[in-house]
């Protein structure tokens, strides 16, 4: 497996912090209570370290046992870019860990990205004239601003109609907020309502994508791809020339639109999960 790949799972671990973060022999361990998202609350190993069998073992003593102490579950990131993933993923599966969420890594060039945007940019455009009412001028806004804070995205999850990307979105704030100008928050309004929403976090050259929400009523009309695109030439202006993202295995929409902006898989992961027993 390539550096590159190992570049970017530490740049989506740095992309995603957590109120509790711990290093343990090399082993980047972060904890959240209050954050919904897997990589808030997951282990990235050190690479290689499923090799030495004894040692992992003693490591995964210790993280099980700071996991456990919080009333968490200890969730272990299983790469294909780890050389031991093999070893490492048998010994998990030994001490009862279960397989959760097989995720693929799709990579881009961000200015490809651009080109097939313009795309989805398109069929917005169509999409809200054909939904306009006779007799009345709806507005389109598509805007990206580089800086997450709490408030601005809770009021911007406010006016989205949506419960699910309401919550997501304003977890997001939280998570991010303490990335300063490195997190850029896009979205896509039509008059004053919200119906997409997107993240995206700068690193060393690289855009990570995050968050993509769009509500029900705009699903299929170029939104998610007309963000996509504001995301990318936003990043491309911060040197952020290439762009990852992580998808779901089994979701067959995300997966086609992302394929169908430029991007390819760079690489996979799953989850090997502890649940604390309960006293």
């Amino acid at each position: 497996m390539t550096d590159r790949a190992r570049l970017l799972d530490e740049l989506a671990a740095n992309a995603t912090p957590a109120p509790l973060t711990r290093l343990v022999d090399g082993w980047l361990a972060k904890a959240s209570t209050v954050l919904p998202f897997r990589r808030a609350g997951a282990v990235l190993p050190a690479s290689g370290a499923g090799l030495d069998h004894r040692a992992a073992s003693v490591t995964l003593d210790a993280l099980e046992a700071w996991y456990r102490s919080l009333g968490l579950r200890l969730l272990v990131q299983v790469s294909s870019a780890d050389p031991s993933a093999a070893e490492l993923d048998a010994l998990l599966a030994a001490r009862g860990a279960e397989v959760e969420a097989p995720v693929d890594v799709l990579v881009a060039d961000a200015r490809h990205v651009l080109d097939a945007a313009a795309h989805a940019d398109d069929r917005l455009r169509v999409a809200v004239e054909e939904r306009t009412p006779a007799g009345h001028r709806r507005t389109l806004g598509i805007d990206v601003v580089a800086g997450v804070d709490e408030a601005s995205t809770l009021a911007l999850a406010d006016r989205l109609d949506d419960p699910t990307a309401h919550a997501r979105t304003a977890a997001y704030g939280t998570m991010l907020a303490p990335l300063g100008g490195s997190a850029l928050v896009g979205h896509v309004a039509v008059d004053d309502a919200v119906v997409g929403v997107g993240f995206a976090v700068l690193e060393r050259g690289w855009a990570g994508l995050f968050g993509m929400a769009t509500v029900a009523a705009w699903r299929r009309t170029g939104v998610a791809g007309t963000i996509v695109g504001a995301l990318a030439e936003a990043a491309a202006d911060r040197h952020g020339t290439h762009l990852y993202l992580q998808v779901e295995e089994g979701n067959e929409a995300a997966r086609q639109l992302y394929e169908g902006l430029g991007f390819t898989r760079d690489h996979g992961y799953h989850y090997r999960a502890i649940t604390p027993v309960r006293a």
